[in-house]
């Protein structure tokens, strides 16, 4: 009795392994399983278990739909449909044709899943006819069993106790038998459901997760690996590795394989990968073991890898930032050392080395200070202080006292580490530049004794002035030292330029700038002009000291570069050059701002008519007249190219700008130079763009440039041979 009962309860113990049978693979699966296309029915995989089943080899069956095995109507299948609802059954009871012509009826659970983005059926057939068989046996043997009973009481009665035994015996192995196989039926309902769960647990992992064979073909991959190879899983599955690496340039990965199939051992390593076609390296984390049969025999592998080519490039990055590093340590001609907060060496470059003049034993055994100078010893010390607390300090200069007891000076930075525990300093050798600096200073000092000088009271009064100073100016010292230096004022001088020079000394700051002087005898000289308060031993202001440099030269120069050849007014240089200076005093003296844009009418048909000569001519007459029509020293005039002139002048008020600007048009036409193609008058003429605004609406060159270019425009457009004003309504 109890090797029956053994024998009975045998599946149970076989079934406590099935779960791992489960997350075996599709092909090896024992059940019978075939995936279906939910659009249209085609049958687009089939295992061996299946191929056994309806007796078609694998292809045949791909090449079906589902409607060529079922041969239930469409009709019947609704009906099926509707059936299991209302019994609340998930599966379907179907009649399915064999390849021998043989009808079965099959039980059929089926579950939705995506597939290389198309989404099917996973189904799973039972063989109904075993199962119905044994349900018709159980069923009638229930219904008979009040009267067995009742039949087996009377027997027991005429019986000895050794059959009642036998009787009681059978009976508790009918039941159990009867538990055993619906709690079978029930289990692996259940494990389907997990097989697919598991499945869709696989599939939302961040790792590549896949087993292969023992032949190295993949038998199952998750989603993760698709998208690695680009490739749905249909057109993995049954491949090897050869057909998604470069095998030459992944020979780790058939090297691991196959120790972990030989040696039938866990592995975990890290292997180079590089995908077929694309060329591109990748690097992962794998962790591979065997997978074993039921025996313990090795049928193939399974693998967890995980994607680490970003971390590989981050610490290749870093590996190559440090060699660089390390090479402007080491070729880096100035000194750079690292010291603890103590200021013990810790570490030096070749080039310390040899500015000190110390050895590596000599200098590792010593402090930063002492290689310092003792009147630099509190200095060094505070601006290390001061680096712990601020980090940085640069252009720190000391002299060091190296090898030999010879000084030398340096520059340096300090920098405290991230670590806070040690100081990195970089120090350059000044010591020629210093003695340059030295040697330079003289040299100034003797060029001093020869500049253009002179100095003068509060109340302007020239009290000083030096040899070269007189003999630029024509004039002998007795005849210049209290004289007011008005004397010396050139009348082109513009107002504006005198207003900010006693503006900027009268508060105690230094005026540099260019202008112009007048000589003893009436002609002009440019000097390049500095100008300083100075102040007696009570720090009180009691002059100011001017020195100068002879640019006459210089000027006549610039003058020649800045004025346009066949006008002679300036050109577009001198105009992008003035006016942001003139723009900016304007600002500061809160001053209307007046600029107009000139264009000759039609200039192109008169030259195209009379000639370029011709054409010449009029643009010097057309300046001529401009010119005439200024009225103070500091206006003026540009040619800013071809036919279009620029004129930027004073006025008191918009309504004297436009008469102004009018002015200039009229005594154009009044020329009367005759322009016969001109469309709009018989006269050359000209077209206004006028600007008068208060200076601070006005915020460069460019925009004072862009407004009145536009209303240039906008009087062309308008019939020329007009002024158009920013202030029209």
């Amino acid at each position: 009795m109890l090797r029956v009962l053994f024998i009975l309860l045998l599946p149970i113990i076989l079934f406590s392994n099935e779960k791992n049978f489960f997350n075996s693979f599709f092909d090896k699966n024992m059940e019978i399983m075939l995936i279906i296309d939910s659009s249209n029915g085609n049958i687009i995989r089939a295992n061996s278990s299946a191929s056994k089943f309806y007796g078609y080899n694998v292809d045949e069956l791909k090449s079906m739909k589902i409607q060529d095995i079922n041969i239930f109507t469409s009709e019947q299948v609704k009906k099926e449909i509707q059936a299991a609802a209302q019994e609340k059954r998930n599966f379907f009871i179907f009649r399915h044709k064999l390849a021998s012509g043989k009808i079965k009826r099959v039980h059929v659970s089926s579950y939705p899943y995506v597939l290389g983005g198309k989404k099917v059926l996973i189904s799973i057939i039972h063989d109904y006819s075993k199962l119905e068989h044994a349900q018709n046996t159980i069923q009638h043997y229930n219904k008979n069993l009040e009267y067995l009973v009742e039949e087996k009481i009377k027997e027991i009665e005429s019986k000895n106790n050794l059959i009642i035994l036998a009787v009681l015996s059978a009976l508790v192995i009918s039941m159990v038998t009867i538990y055993l196989l619906f709690r079978h039926i029930k289990i692996k309902k259940k494990n389907e459901l997990e097989l697919m769960s598991y499945k869709a647990m696989l599939d939302s992992l961040g790792a590549y997760i896949y087993s292969k064979d023992s032949n190295g073909k993949y038998t199952y991959v998750n989603h993760k690996v698709c998208e690695l190879f680009n490739k749905p899983l249909e057109e993995i599955i049954g491949h090897d590795d050869s057909e998604f690496f470069s095998l030459s340039e992944s020979s780790e990965i058939l090297k691991n394989d196959q120790k972990v199939l030989k040696d039938s051992k866990e592995i975990i390593t890290e292997e180079k990968n590089v995908l077929s076609g694309t060329n591109e390296e990748r690097y992962y984390n794998s962790v591979k073991e065997p997978l074993k049969d039921a025996k313990g025999d090795v049928i193939g592998l399974f693998g967890v890898s995980t994607d680490i080519t970003r971390n590989k490039l981050l610490e290749k990055n870093l590996e190559d930032e440090k060699n660089i590093l390390e090479t402007i340590y080491d070729t880096n001609v100035d000194g750079i050392a690292l010291l603890d907060l103590d200021l013990n060496f810790l570490k030096f470059n070749n080039s310390y080395l040899i500015m000190t003049g110390f050895s590596y034993n000599e200098l590792i055994n010593k402090n930063c200070l002492d290689l310092t100078s003792t009147k630099d010893y509190k200095r060094t010390k505070d601006a290390i202080n001061e680096v712990t607390k601020q980090g940085l300090i640069k252009d720190f200069e000391k002299t060091y006292i190296v090898k030999g007891g010879h000084p030398i000076d340096v520059n340096m930075s300090m920098a405290l580490m991230p670590d806070k525990k040690s100081i990195l300093i970089s120090v350059k050798n000044i010591s020629e530049i210093k003695k340059k600096d030295r040697q330079l200073k003289e040299y100034l000092n003797l060029i001093d004794e020869n500049i253009l000088s002179s100095s003068i009271d509060l109340d302007g009064n020239i009290t000083f002035v030096s040899k070269a100073f007189c003999k630029i100016t024509g004039y002998k010292e007795n005849e210049l030292i209290g004289k007011n230096h008005n004397i010396l004022n050139h009348p082109d001088t513009p107002i504006d330029t005198i207003k900010e020079l006693w503006q900027s000394i009268t508060y105690e700051k230094t005026w540099k700038g260019e202008i112009q002087g007048l000589k003893k005898d009436g002609t002009s000289y440019w000097t390049s002009m500095t100008i300083s308060p100075i102040y007696d031993h009570d720090s009180k202001k009691i002059g100011y000291t001017a020195i100068r440099q002879d640019i006459s030269d210089k000027k006549l120069i610039e003058e020649i570069s800045v004025k346009d050849p066949l006008t002679d007014i300036y050109n577009r240089r001198y105009f992008n050059d003035i006016i942001p200076k003139l723009l900016n005093s304007s600002k500061r003296n809160n001053c209307l701002l007046n600029f107009i844009m000139i264009d000759i009418d039609h200039f192109k048909q008169y030259n195209d008519t009379y000639g370029h000569l011709m054409g010449d001519k009029v643009l010097v007459e057309v300046t001529a007249t401009i010119k005439k029509s200024l009225n103070r020293a500091d206006d003026y005039c540009f040619r800013l190219g071809g036919e279009e002139f620029g004129v930027f002048f004073k006025s008191s008020s918009k309504e004297n700008s436009y008469i102004f600007a009018e002015t200039i048009r009229s005594n154009i036409e009044n020329l009367k130079i005759e322009h016969s193609t001109s469309t709009i008058s018989k006269f050359v003429t000209i077209s206004l763009g006028l600007i008068s605004k208060n200076a601070k609406d006005i915020n460069d060159l460019e925009e004072l440039y862009k407004q009145a270019d536009e209303y240039l425009y906008k009087a062309k457009n308008r019939g020329r041979n007009n002024v158009y004003f920013n202030d029209e309504t």
